[in-house]
């Protein structure tokens, strides 16, 4: 599952869905060091946490993807470690993010 982040859009018409996928094929090379394939879209989720600083809540769209390649080396490797989750795991890791929890139930991940 890939997901990116916009920061205060509210909008979810193809053209978001077009350059949210560009987004997530990105960040999720940036963050986590692999090159995916997008297969399908998840939805758009606003964020549950307080803002930090402004009024504005972002909104994440999610997609779910094919890893194509996991590499060596990536952007953020030196403040981010990959990690590889069942999905219980994943439910669990994610407890405090509902909005995260719920892109991962709307995925086709295996469930056992």
């Amino acid at each position: 599952m890939a997901g990116s982040k916009v920061e205060g859009s509210n909008d979810s018409r193809p053209m978001q869905s077009r350059v949210g996928r560009k987004s997530a094929v990105r960040e999720a090379w940036e963050e986590a060091g692999i090159e995916v394939q997008i297969d399908r879209d998840l939805g758009n989720f606003e964020e549950k946490r307080p803002p930090k600083t402004s009024k504005d809540r972002s909104r994440y769209y999610f997609f779910q993807g094919t890893v194509l390649n996991e590499l060596a080396e990536w952007p953020e490797s030196h403040k981010r470690e990959r990690g590889w989750f069942t999905y219980a795991q994943a439910l669990e890791v994610l407890a405090t993010r509902p909005e995260l929890q719920e892109a991962l139930n709307r995925s086709n991940m295996k469930r056992t």
